[in-house]
């Protein structure tokens, strides 16, 4: 399904994503599948997770943390800060469930590698079999991890929603199942809702029936993502709050490529490769800033689809009352559908 993404209207797709995160954000835990690989438990304070006969993950925890046991790795913590440090010696894989799924509602999240490289998460087929689930409202979280592959239907890679502070890294992100409508539930990293600062850094993300990232916050945090390439059915970038900055490989996607809005006095801040969308009313550079300033540098861009949903499918769609530098020295821009302008600044 397209996304509209208007400019003019984006209270209407804030509305649209907000939907999609809240009920994939319900707070339900994995239900059991009739095949999976990786299985974890938890003894005292250290959580197992085997594959067969070999161990996948070693970590430590914080008591009042629990490990359910079954497939894939599900903590949860409601009273006390979750702080979870691991060793990962191989992937987790399920089949038809999430692959990790982390509650802590009473305090901090945190999860990344003790030593070692971090742990790369695959999960196949099934419904809402996301990769990675940070279930974290009101709290802050800090996770680390490796490569994520999903080829489930509405199964993202990340999902975080309703937190505070989300400092996020991961390695490269593919998810290749469908999406049933309200649409944007294969998306590489759905980050919407959060309310503080959001630092994001993941590499290659290819979503075959979603946004490469969609992160929203507050107008009073920072927002910012660095990705590798992105090649996506829909949106590239999607980035909102107080204060923007996005760095971006090349961008390859069906609708618009990197959108960056911040609200107020905030700056918003790109640094993208070439950028390339098709849809109709997909632009491919869009920033709104109020009064804040805009600093763009960008590579190629090329559009292909008219103006749509209020979309200019303009290469280049900024605005701001402030101060607007634009750094695409040598950069071509392309537009190939009638009538539509290269560049509105």
């Amino acid at each position: 399904m397209q996304k509209e993404i208007a400019m003019t209207n984006l209270k209407a797709r804030l509305a649209l994503l907000s939907s999609v995160s809240t009920a994939a954000a319900i707070f339900l835990l994995p239900t059991t599948a009739e095949a999976q690989a990786t299985t974890c438990s938890q003894t005292g304070t250290t959580i197992t997770c085997v594959d067969g006969t070999n161990t996948v993950l070693t970590a430590t925890t914080t008591a009042g943390t629990t490990t359910v046991a079954g497939p894939g790795l599900v903590t949860a913590n409601t009273t006390t800060p979750s702080t979870t440090t691991y060793v990962a010696t191989g992937p987790i894989a399920t089949t038809a469930v999430p692959g990790v799924t982390l509650t802590s509602t009473g305090g901090a999240l945190t999860f990344t590698p003790s030593s070692g490289a971090p742990v790369n998460i695959n999960t196949i087929g099934g419904t809402g079999a996301n990769g990675l689930t940070l279930n974290t409202a009101g709290q802050a979280a800090t996770v680390t991890v490796g490569n994520i592959t999903t080829s489930g239907v509405n199964s993202i890679g990340v999902l975080s929603t309703g937190g505070t502070d989300l400092t996020l890294r991961t390695g490269n992100i593919t998810t290749t199942g469908g999406s049933v409508a309200p649409g944007n539930n294969a998306a590489g990293i759905f980050a919407q809702n959060q309310t503080g600062n959001i630092s994001i850094t993941a590499g290659n993300i290819s979503a075959a029936f979603g946004d490469g990232v969609a992160a929203s916050t507050s107008s009073t945090a920072t927002n910012v993502i660095s990705v590798g390439n992105v090649n996506v059915l829909d949106t590239g970038i999607f980035a909102l709050g107080g204060t923007v900055a996005v760095t971006t490989g090349t961008v390859v996607s069906g609708d618009s490529g990197v959108i960056a809005v911040s609200t107020g006095t905030g700056t918003v801040t790109t640094n993208t490769g070439a950028i390339t969308t098709s849809k109709a009313g997909a632009v491919g550079l869009g920033i709104r800033a109020g009064t804040g300033a805009v600093n763009a540098t960008y590579g190629n861009i090329t559009t292909s689809g008219i103006a749509a949903f209020g979309n200019s499918a303009s290469a280049l769609d900024i605005a701001s009352t402030g101060t607007i530098n634009l750094n695409g020295a040598g950069a071509t821009l392309r537009t190939n559908g009638a009538g539509v302008t290269a560049a509105i600044v």
